[in-house]
């Protein structure tokens, strides 16, 4: 009985509808169905990964390195301190260059994380975007 008057009330109102969404590139998540999703994480992780390999061969280069040693982490709060201004600010830079391929993709910072977090943890959804990955 209130859903129906909810209703009436509703259709007595005369409103313009207003877009809830304005960027194209939500616009474009909202439609996506899961395997586009997938999709556009996979597209988003393959370009992500790219850069990150650009930027580690750029600084092998710069430092005339063969490779880095293992289990460094340039992005640590305790190592920034040690490194030059300028690779101080390629790696600072990292995230919000990540960022704008997210949201190149199509999808928003939380999705993805929260797409990344669930490869991590669930072995069947890994299986599915590693195969994705392959044909991206």
């Amino acid at each position: 009985l209130e859903q129906a008057y909810l209703y009436r009330m509703a259709s007595t109102l005369d409103m313009d509808r207003i877009p809830l969404v304005e960027d194209p590139a939500s616009e474009k998540m909202l439609k996506a169905t899961r395997g586009e999703r997938m999709k556009m994480f996979c597209q988003s992780m393959k370009e992500i990964q790219q850069l990150q390999a650009d930027h580690m061969k750029k600084l092998q280069r710069s430092l005339h390195v063969r490779r880095l040693p293992d289990g460094v982490n340039l992005s640590d709060p305790n190592v920034m301190p040690f490194l030059s201004p300028k690779v101080r600010a390629v790696v600072e830079a990292f995230p919000l260059q990540a960022e704008e391929i997210i949201k190149k993709h199509g999808l928003d910072s939380d999705e993805f994380q929260q797409m990344l977090d669930r490869a991590k943890g669930n072995m069947v959804f890994r299986h599915r975007v590693d195969k994705y990955m392959k044909e991206v």
